[in-house]
């Protein structure tokens, strides 16, 4: 009797180890049709109670403490307390990887190596650069430098070898002349200068007045066209005239007499244009009065002299600005 005891306890034991515990209704969302096993009153199973009855007659396994409630199966946390090791080998995937972000690297740095020497290379060009453009301009300065003094050597040589005239007239001497018909003023044209001059134009008219005239002068000096250094000073005569349109010659002795005393003036207007030997055109133009010394409050003085009229500007020598010429269209 004893041993079919124990036989049927062992065999609820193990039943028990392997029959899990409802301790609460189903999870099914239909409200399920299981049927949950009702435990005996008191909160234990027939199986404890035997188990109970077991340990009681001193015989079987070890003790179980049945009075604790057996815990039931809840979604309980685990903690990892560390981490298990993993080894991860490297494939040829990831070696190419690796190789060709440093080939990647070599050529970053193969290109900025070589712009950075660009670029100095460009620097040290521009410095040659800008030493040959100061050593240039510094060439181009001497040579106009040597240009202008070549130039202004020239210009000097010109200067004393071609042909300059200027004029002189000398004082009136207030008595009528036979032999040119009227009042004669004396002048002689002097040629500074180692060339010879050729006469363009030349003109000159005398009268006495008030004023000076607007009308130019239309009566010619007698200067030879081809004048040469060896001709000079050439001396030249012209007579006393009207201050009309058409003048005259003056046969006043009157007037001459005032101009004589100052009471009236004696005008002189003409020019001289003429070519040098370098083809440069001149023009020697003369608009002066005769003005006596005692003029100037010496009432015993004689002779006097013959300056500009006004500011000048009509008694000048200057070079006649021949370019238009080369503006002029050609005609067939």
């Amino acid at each position: 009797m004893q041993k079919r005891l124990v036989i049927l306890s062992l065999l609820l034991v193990v039943a028990q180890t392997f029959v899990p515990i409802y301790g609460k209704a189903s999870d099914n969302p239909a409200g399920g049709s299981q049927n949950v096993q009702k435990q005996p009153e008191g909160g234990r199973s027939n199986t404890q109670s035997l188990a109970s009855a077991f340990r009681e007659n001193g015989a079987g396994p070890a003790k179980h403490d049945t009075d604790k409630p057996i815990s039931q199966d809840t979604n309980n946390s685990v903690t990892v307390r560390e981490l298990p090791t993993v080894s991860i080998g490297k494939d040829w995937a990831d070696w190419s990887y690796w190789g060709f972000g440093g080939l990647l690297v070599i050529v970053g740095s193969s290109q900025v190596w070589y712009l950075y020497r660009t670029l100095k290379a460009i620097q040290i060009q521009a410095g040659h650069m800008e030493r040959q453009t100061k050593a240039l301009e510094d060439s181009v300065a001497a040579a106009q430098k040597s240009a202008d003094a070549a130039l202004a050597q020239v210009e000097a040589a010109k200067s004393t070898q071609r042909a300059q005239l200027r004029i002189e007239f000398v004082e009136p001497e207030w008595i009528f002349s036979d032999e040119f018909g009227g009042y004669p003023i004396s002048f002689r044209i002097i040629l500074d200068g180692t060339t010879r001059a050729y006469v363009l134009n030349d003109s000159i008219i005398a009268y006495i007045g008030n004023q000076p005239r607007e009308l130019g002068a239309w009566m010619g000096m007698g200067i030879p066209r081809n004048f040469t250094p060896e001709m000079s000073p050439f001396y030249g005569n012209t007579i006393l005239r009207t201050a009309e349109t058409i003048p005259q010659p003056e046969t006043d002795d009157s007037k001459v007499m005032l101009a004589k005393t100052n009471k009236l003036t004696v005008f002189l207007n003409g020019s001289i244009l003429y070519r040098d030997i370098f083809g440069e055109q001149w023009m020697l133009e003369i608009d002066r009065y005769w003005s006596p010394w005692s003029a100037l409050g010496d009432v015993n003085a004689k002779r006097g002299h013959w300056p500009p009229v006004g500011s000048g500007r009509y008694d000048t020598h200057r070079k006649v600005d021949t370019g238009y010429r080369d503006q002029l269209p050609k005609t067939n």
